[in-house]
């Protein structure tokens, strides 16, 4: 991460290791280094370790689910083969040293970014410019080509230049084809970076929307909604026309301004056959007076201003699952049981 973090997941929230964003580290030394070796330890023994305890990836999810799946996509070259197959072999023999690269890896370039969103952790460090250094990742290139993903976040990476330079440098490496590149954007300046974009084969995105039409501008504060609804439609126009791997989704945060037009925003992703995600927000500093306004589970009397709220998620589940989107459906079934059964919890 941009702030010298370095961990095991995104969701990971105990002790990390430190970046030095002015000299390469060989990679095997974070990867085999004491911490994450000892991550791999408790994974073994069966032990939940602190970090990842109450991990909000899963909070909402139905038992099963899956951080991500890690079979080969199609064409996937021999040395990303290996390396997946090396990766089941040492997770079955319950390997702390290991002798496989990552499967994934996951880059935060920094804090910058075109949008001020009224719930966004980040905002209070802006306008932070400490950035990762694209050259020095750069010298992991021989580990990349064995990862089957390369997924890029911020801030906004279509604004930070780092980012942008590291994105170049990855459309252009012909070993890295076969790797694909997620890009977690606001999908505000998508237009701008069509033409770079178009020459990479791989490509997954990511955009976060919370709402649709005056509902997104009024959490995503110097957003278009327009200009956002045209850029994601162009984007799949743009995959279709041209053939290419490219898929697309999208990350919503339920809270009280996004639960009031919870139905219409489900509605516009069955309308353009466009995978939503659901999660809840966490408090950060700086957006304390948002925690407090708009987080409808640490505070369920919010609900009070959503007259509807039981018909959002009913409708919106119902219609989830008409499409088959099952997995999502059960996301925002979860969401209104936590509810309820906050709203109704007895006094102690």
């Amino acid at each position: 991460m941009y702030n010298r973090r370095v961990g095991c997941c995104c969701y990971y929230n105990g002790y990390v290791l430190s970046w030095n964003n002015r000299q390469a580290a060989d990679m095997f030394y974070y990867w085999n280094g004491a911490f994450i070796s000892q991550i791999r330890s408790e994974v073994v023994r069966g032990v939940m370790d602190s970090g990842c305890s109450g991990c909000g990836f899963y909070r909402f999810k139905d038992d099963g689910a899956v951080y991500a799946t890690f079979d080969p996509p199609p064409e996937s070259t021999p040395e990303q083969i290996a390396n997946l197959q090396r990766a089941r072999e040492n997770f079955n023999l319950g390997s702390v040293t290991v002798d496989h690269v990552p499967i994934r890896f996951y880059f935060n370039f920094g804090v910058g970014c075109n949008l001020n969103c009224i719930m966004c952790g980040q905002t209070s460090e802006r306008p932070d410019e400490t950035s990762l250094d694209a050259d020095l990742l750069w010298q992991w290139l021989p580990h990349f080509k064995k990862s089957l993903c390369l997924s890029l976040i911020g801030g906004e990476p279509l604004v930070l230049p780092q980012a942008l330079s590291f994105i170049r440098k990855v459309v252009s490496e012909k070993e890295l084809e076969a790797v694909q590149l997620d890009l977690y954007t606001n999908g505000a300046v998508l237009d701008k970076h069509m033409d770079l974009l178009e020459r990479k084969n791989r490509l997954s995105i990511c955009v976060s929307l919370d709402g649709v039409g005056p509902t997104y501008e009024r959490i995503r504060k110097g957003g278009n909604w327009a200009r956002v609804e045209r850029n994601l439609l162009d984007f799949k126009e743009t995959s279709v026309r041209k053939g290419l791997r490219w898929s697309l989704t999208t990350a919503n945060l339920i809270m009280k301004t996004s639960l009031a037009g919870l139905e219409r925003l489900v509605d516009w992703h069955i309308a353009q056959d466009i995978t939503p995600n659901f999660s809840d927000f966490s408090l950060a500093p700086g957006i304390e007076k948002t925690f407090l306004e708009e987080n409808v589970f640490e505070f369920p009397h919010l609900l009070a201003e959503v007259p509807d709220w039981t018909h959002q998620f009913d409708a919106s589940i119902q219609k989830l699952e008409g499409k088959g989107w099952w997995s999502v459906a059960a996301i925002l079934r979860n969401m209104k049981l936590d509810l309820v059964h906050r709203l109704f919890k007895p006094f102690p």
